[in-house]
């Protein structure tokens, strides 16, 4: 996810602060789509974020039909499949993800490790800025479920999906804006890998 797509999501958020976010956690098959693209959609039509999750995968998949967190399989092309989040913009994750986004337009970089919702598991997350101190973590979070994941976290690269005994975490270290243009321009930034 770059710069722009960041600074439109949280843009289009501050207007419009109930929506549904999209992250594209894997694709299974042959695809040229990066873990971590992301969309956030609100109920009027309004998008902002990756143009490739949203051409091809949201219309897929069920936008507004339920308000908790789960993980949403389909098909993006013959062969392939594509794991989206679909979350929710009103919970603290969601809040702290975009206010993530903002630390980065603002030059600071920021981790977030993702704890996949599953049956009978709600979505969790934690942010770490470049230290690795943890900025936010959601309620039901332990220290000792933490730990673990932070250490994962650390050594992973962007996108990475791991399997702890915690369940299912997805990693994205996202890099700041390195000047004022990075910020305001439309120029592509990619994710360190």
């Amino acid at each position: 996810m770059n710069l722009k797509e960041r600074r439109d999501i949280a843009h289009l958020h501050g207007h419009t602060p109930r929506g549904v976010l999209f992250t594209l956690v894997e694709m299974r098959g042959s695809s040229s789509h990066a873990a971590g693209a992301r969309v956030y959609t609100v109920e009027d039509g309004r998008r902002a974020g990756s143009a490739l999750v949203e051409a091809e995968l949201l219309q897929r998949a069920d936008l507004f039909a339920n308000a908790d967190a789960q993980m949403h399989i389909v098909s993006a092309a013959e062969g392939t499949e594509a794991y989206l989040l679909k979350e929710s913009s009103e919970t603290p994750e969601a809040a702290a993800l975009i206010e993530a986004f903002k630390a980065t337009l603002q030059g600071e970089a920021r981790s977030v490790v993702t704890a996949l919702p599953d049956t009978g598991v709600a979505l969790l997350r934690f942010v770490m800025d470049a230290r690795g101190d943890v900025l936010f973590a959601s309620e039901l979070l332990e220290t000792e479920d933490i730990v673990p994941m932070r250490r994962v976290a650390r050594s992973s690269a962007h996108g990475t999906l791991h399997v702890l005994t915690q369940g299912r975490i997805f990693v994205e270290h996202m890099e700041p804006a390195i000047s004022e243009r990075d910020m305001t321009d439309d120029t592509l930034h990619t994710e360190a890998r």
